[in-house]
């Protein structure tokens, strides 16, 4: 063991161990000298299971390799070996083999399973489904239905299926299923005899009150509220209830008021975009954000499509439906407008940054996403709690160390509302009228840096 020197091969200070490198650099070339060899010496039982080796080794091979990676190759060759793996079709499959096999990168902390390293993987190619978040929305409500008395998690399972039949999101059903599982669980604690199905009046505004001992606010009193009386309501319509044991009761709907930027806030954030020398990545997501009102979420797997012209086309990943009669589709191929001016060239400075970008890195998915990762060589997708983090660090910038970036959504509506009198932005984009205008005239409420705590 020696004194710190610079690593030739990793360019980082850190003592120098074995031929001239430090000791990470050696155990990663350990580690690729190792996958090179489980990769040539495979026999794996089917063409099938040899293609999710290389899916596997082509996810791994991505990251700085450790010992573990090894370690975790090895063993997922000798069950590809032995075992014959079933074709692959959706999340619910992967978490399945995940469970079976136990096959944890780091054992003690059950992560980085190798199974779902395949998934992502898969994901990617476009053969799961395109939403991940669906996916693990689909197991969480199997987690939920396990807490269920038998009889219950039936008429449950048969009123998720319906709301996913209306075209209701995997989160909204998820919700609901919070909601009855919750009430279950009180009833059973005031009798054991006592089950959802047996409901009245009375138990449902005792179960209110408990609510509100428990300091629930009243958005989520209100929304237990709608979920349960929607449940009923249905079991009512499939005749599993004679009559809705909480239809007399009404609750008042919640005042809602968004907090919204300063206009001092608005002017600094829009002298950011607007100034040619800043990042274009950070003026770009603060522009998506505050004057086209997309999510984090939209933002993470959006795609950018090649174009000859300076302005630039996204395609979202929402699917096109209809959640009533009041919303239109929403079109998913997006072209972004050529005005104002200093949009155009803020496109034009981000598309050579993106191309840039897209040029040194390794393309292990067949989507071409809007915002690549910083830290990593390949194109997967960036997580939201990573792009989140990404718009909170623009903000500061923009703002000299203060962060607002969850008001910035609130405002972005406000601010389409004043300049352009329709949302005209949001309804260029495929939203309707309706839909924009339901953020447009909820009430605002200004917020103030001297009150920021």
């Amino acid at each position: 063991m020696t004194d710190r020197k610079i690593c030739p091969n990793c360019g980082k200070s850190s003592r120098i161990f074995h031929r001239e490198i430090c000791l990470r650099c050696h155990e990663r070339q350990l580690t690729a000298k190792r996958l090179a060899e489980l990769e040539s010496s495979i026999k794996p039982v089917g063409e099938y299971n040899g293609l999710l080796f290389s899916l596997y080794l082509a996810y791994i091979r991505k990251m700085k390799l450790r010992a573990s990676h090894g370690h975790q190759a090895a063993k997922l060759k000798e069950i590809l070996e032995r075992s014959k793996i079933p074709v692959i079709t959706c999340w619910a499959d992967i978490d399945r083999l995940s469970g079976t096999y136990q096959l944890w990168d780091l054992p003690e902390n059950k992560t980085g399973c190798a199974f779902k390293k395949i998934g992502r993987m898969l994901n990617g190619l476009g053969i799961l489904d395109v939403s991940w978040k669906e996916g693990k929305e689909s197991r969480r409500q199997d987690k939920i239905m396990t807490h269920l008395s038998p009889k219950v998690a039936s008429v449950a399972k048969s009123f998720v299926n319906a709301l996913l039949k209306k075209n209701r999101s995997q989160r909204t059903a998820t919700l609901y299923l919070e909601h009855i599982c919750r009430l279950e669980h009180w009833l059973h604690s005031i009798s054991p005899d006592h089950g959802l199905m047996l409901l009245s009046k009375p138990d449902f505004e005792s179960y209110l009150n408990y609510l509100r001992e428990k300091n629930y606010s009243k958005n989520q009193i209100y929304s237990c509220y709608c979920s349960l009386n929607k449940f009923y309501r249905w079991c009512v319509v499939e005749k599993i209830l004679v009559n809705n044991p909480i239809a007399q009761v009404s609750i008042n709907k919640p005042y809602r008021s968004l907090e919204i930027c300063s206009e001092a806030d608005l002017k600094a954030l829009s002298a950011y975009v607007k100034n040619s020398q800043t990042d274009p990545s950070d003026a770009l997501l603060i522009s998506l954000v505050l004057f086209f009102g997309f999510t984090i979420e939209q933002l993470c797997l959006a795609q950018l499509v090649p174009t000859n012209g300076d302005q630039m086309r996204i395609i979202l990943a929402t699917r096109e439906q209809t959640y009533s009669r009041r919303y239109k589709r929403r079109h998913e191929h997006l072209e972004l407008p050529a005005t104002p001016a200093w949009f155009l060239k803020l496109q034009q400075r981000y598309s050579h940054y993106w191309s840039e970008r897209y040029k040194g890195i390794q393309h292990i998915s067949l989507r071409r996403h809007l915002f690549l990762q910083h830290n990593k060589c390949s194109n997967t997708p960036i997580e939201p709690s990573v792009l989140e983090g990404r718009l909170r660090r623009a903000t500061k910038k923009a703002l000299n160390g203060r962060s607002i970036s969850w008001r910035i959504l609130h405002s972005s509506c406000g601010v389409l509302y004043t300049r352009y009198q329709d949302a005209s932005i949001l309804t260029r984009l495929g939203w309707s009228s309706s839909q924009a205008s339901q953020y447009v005239y909820v009430t605002k409420k200004i917020h103030s840096p001297l009150t920021e705590k």
